[in-house]
């Protein structure tokens, strides 16, 4: 069987190499030849019926690919002419033809006119009945063309109409999208309504809405609408920006794109989508040059997408961005309410706070309740500690350890402090702004995930205690009526710490000057050492908390030190064994005559001065000499071995002041001691000669004398001699005896 193509037309079945159809007489152009099988179902003189699209919904058709109708010439040149249908029947010969055509231009110049049928039968050359017969075929064939014409017509105008309906819904479909864009009151409502339209509208296979992540280097599938859409927004479909997608592709270009079956890019990741998907177009939708989103379409036809249409998604993309900024400001006032709202009680409770952990847990709470993300640090050892974030991929709060979450680091608590002095407005970390800032800090912001970020600084007297920061999504997340609130909240929590700490350092000196008045009386009444030193140290810890607590005597003739009472972790400690005046940091102590105080890097700073550290070195050390008329009779200490900046001025004035009444109670004591120990001495002086001077011989005496010294110094064994040599003294010898026993043996002879 020879190839045959199909008439567009009437549907007759042609040869493959026909012109024309003979039937319908249509003349086949380039553009219009049908392609072997083309109009398969059509009937032999049916007009094909225009596909219909569902009431409300766009045919898409493509601009190039429309279906074209055959290319009609005119009824007049459809027709053959008269001669040359006589010609080919062979009913008359071209020379007559011309015979004929001249007799007509003889019979013109006359005035009279006359066919070339008429011309013919005149002259003989055509029978009447033939020229009847040709003439009535030809009137037919005319016929035909007139009706075929006036069905070509009806066809363009049926074309141009539905043309003209398309653009009217396209319209119509961008209007009702505005229109449902603009009157959404949530971004929720927004996407949903968007997608769901536009699936609707176009009859695209897939409708989808992704929202940039992680300041726009990803981007999330937010909402869906068509073949697997529910199951690609349960998966969590991310794309990364300049990945081999076209979403990928128009977030990093900001750029519309249009891509087909054909053109093989991108195709893995369109498939995966959907399966179905024979074109693919993915619009930007962009807020002061920034994606904010992206549209992405899919259709099951590959002409289906055009320039056209893409020109359309780009027009309810910008309705979109629009859409989004609207929502973006509803949002950000209904936050403002909110925000105000909570920082106002907020601000209630940072007044009620008795304590600095109180303010900060305040503002921690705060933070929590806020629908922006965040981070919260406090200030401890010269580092900025993170104690709460929310919004990150790494969350902290207060009842977990937040020492082992990977956060970007920041800058040293120094380098914090020279970069939002106080007083300063809140500091901006934004790319493209013109603050050189450190580069820890710079990126801190894209590390955690987002656009920028504002830090807020919470000051204590000059002291940076805290700081947090409020991360932004994108340009313009945060807007400064909101950034003013929480600024304000950082000011009531700074001025609420000076405040309270002006209260604390009041209520402390009141205490100190209780503590005073309880030592003073403490010290007149006092006749036991330890008994004192206990109440020094309860009074300490009072006012100052539980920390280390020691006091060490100093004797300057013997050079020893002797740590008379330490209370070490919450226990007595005993020494027992004075130790001489070295290296340590009591020692420096001693030998400056001046308080020392460490609260800072204090085994570094105590290397530098020359102290040997033994054992667990201090997080805060605080000394005081103990001085009477410039004498140095010993020193007092406190420490604490797990924090810094345990210790400031008021302590250091505290220990002071209780320095010297203990110095003067040391003194005193020593002054009673010596004298008791005096006294002892004579009544004991008294008593043994007393006995000698009552013995009757020198036997006797020297018997009397040798027992008395061997009871009175503890010794097993004692021998008296005596010399009658002119200037030999009388010599006392005492053996065996023990080393308190020769002390004693000193103090009874005097030497």
């Amino acid at each position: 069987m020879t190839d045959q193509i199909i008439c567009p037309v009437c549907g007759s079945s042609l040869a493959s190499d026909a012109q024309h159809c003979p039937y319908c007489n249509t003349i086949f152009g380039a553009v219009n030849r049908p392609s072997q099988g083309e109009a398969s179902e059509a009937m032999p003189g049916s007009q094909p019926a225009p596909v219909q699209s569902p009431p409300g919904q766009i045919k898409l058709t493509g601009r190039n690919t429309q279906p074209l109708r055959p290319i009609q010439a005119t009824p007049e040149a459809l027709v053959p002419r008269l001669g040359d249908i006589l010609v080919n029947e062979g009913l008359v010969s071209e020379e007559d033809i011309q015979r004929a055509l001249a007799l007509q231009e003889k019979r013109a110049t006359v005035g009279r006119s006359l066919l070339l049928g008429e011309a013919l039968t005149e002259m003989g050359l055509l029978e009447r009945q033939d020229l009847d017969r040709v003439i009535t075929r030809q009137l037919l064939s005319l016929h035909s063309a007139l009706k075929e014409a006036n069905r070509t017509l009806e066809l363009r105008v049926q074309e141009r109409t539905q043309d003209l309906e398309n653009l009217v819904l396209q319209i119509r479909a961008a209007a009702e999208i505005t229109q449902a864009a603009v009157s959404a009151t949530s971004l929720d409502e927004l996407l949903r309504r968007t997608v769901e339209l536009l699936q609707q509208r176009f009859d695209f296979l897939l409708v989808s809405l992704f929202l940039p992540i992680e300041a726009g280097k990803a981007f999330l599938l937010q909402e869906a609408a068509g073949e697997n859409a529910e199951q690609l927004k349960s998966q969590g479909m991310r794309i990364e920006a300049g990945s081999n997608s076209l979403v990928g592709w128009v977030a990093a270009n900001k750029k519309p794109r249009l891509v087909t079956i054909g053109d093989g890019e991108f195709f893995a990741v369109r498939e995966a989508m959907v399966a179905e998907s024979r074109a693919e177009a993915s619009i930007p939708i962009l807020l002061n040059d920034q994606v904010v989103g992206i549209l992405d379409v899919h259709h099951a036809k590959s002409y289906a997408l055009d320039e056209e249409v893409l020109a359309i998604l780009q027009t309810i993309g910008n309705h979109i961005a629009s859409s989004l900024a609207n929502i973006h400001l509803l949002e950000t006032t209904r936050l403002g309410l909110k925000e105000i709202s909570s920082l106002h009680k907020a601000s209630q409770q940072i007044m009620q706070a008795s304590h600095p952990d109180d303010i900060l847990k305040v503002v921690s709470q705060t933070l929590s309740a806020s629908e922006f993300s965040s981070i919260m640090f406090t200030a401890t050892e010269q580092k900025l500690q993170a104690v709460l974030s929310r919004g990150l991929k790494t969350v902290i709060s207060p009842d977990q350890d937040v020492s082992t979450p990977p956060l970007p680091p920041l800058p040293s608590l120094e380098v914090m402090r020279s970069l939002m002095p106080p007083g300063s407005p809140p500091l901006i970390i934004e790319p493209g702004k013109s603050q050189p800032l450190p580069d820890e800090l710079a990126a801190f912001p894209k590390e955690a995930g987002w656009y920028g970020a504002v830090s807020f600084p919470i000051w204590c007297r000059s002291r940076l205690d805290g700081l947090f920061l409020l991360g932004m999504e994108y340009p313009g997340h945060i807007p400064q009526a909101i950034i003013q609130s929480f600024a304000s909240l950082a000011g009531m929590a700074s001025n609420a710490l000076d405040k309270l700490y002006a209260f604390q350092t009041m209520q402390k000196r009141m205490e100190a000057l209780q503590t005073m008045n309880t030592i003073s009386q403490a010290v007149s009444v006092a006749t036991d050492l330890d008994t004192l030193y206990r109440v020094i140290h309860n009074e300490v810890v009072r006012i100052i908390g539980d920390v280390d607590f020691l006091i060490a005597e100093y004797d300057a003739r013997t050079n020893l030190i002797h740590i008379s009472y330490m209370i070490d972790s919450g226990k007595l400690v005993n020494f027992d064994e004075p130790f001489p005046l070295g290296q340590g940091l009591v020692s420096i102590l001693i030998n400056s005559g001046q308080p020392l105080r460490l609260v800072e890097n204090t085994e570094e700073r105590a290397r530098e001065m020359g102290a040997k550290i033994l054992g667990r070195p201090a997080k805060s050390w605080l000394g005081v000499p103990l001085m009477v008329a410039n004498e140095i009779v010993g020193a007092m200490v406190v420490q604490d071995l797990e924090h810094e900046f345990r210790f400031d001025e008021d302590d250091q004035l505290l220990l002071t002041t209780l320095g010297a009444q203990v110095a003067v109670a040391l003194r005193n004591a020593r002054l009673l001691d010596m004298m008791y120990h005096q006294a002892e001495r004579e009544r004991r002086l008294y008593e043994i000669t007393n006995r000698i001077r009552s013995a009757a011989d020198i036997q006797t005496i020297l018997d009397t004398t040798s027992h008395e010294l061997r009871k009175a110094l503890n010794a097993r064994h004692a021998r008296v001699e005596l010399g009658f040599r002119e200037a030999s003294p009388v010599n006392v010898e005492v053996k065996e005896a023990s080393g308190a026993a020769e002390a004693q043996m000193e103090d009874l002879l005097g030497e």
